[in-house]
């Protein structure tokens, strides 16, 4: 699986030769990317999150409360 840098500097390249354009979080501004504009929109775009993890997984930052309180609040 491709970690999210990765794949937002994929798409970055993309768009920089031509491919088309791409709504990105505003942090991808921040990567170093040639042949590209980045602009904020006029509206804020919202999305619903979610928390996943493998149910075996017993990590201590899965175990901290705010994970679970998130979580509960999501449902």
């Amino acid at each position: 699986m491709l970690e999210d840098v990765t794949l937002e500097r994929m798409i970055i390249e993309a768009v920089g030769t031509g491919l088309g354009v791409a709504l990105l979080p505003d942090q991808v501004e921040k990567l170093p990317h040639e042949n590209v504009i980045s602009r904020p929109l006029s509206q804020p775009i919202r999305t619903q999150s979610g928390i996943t993890w493998k149910s075996e997984n017993s990590s201590t930052a899965l175990r901290a409360n705010i994970v679970k309180e998130r979580s509960e609040s999501m449902r």
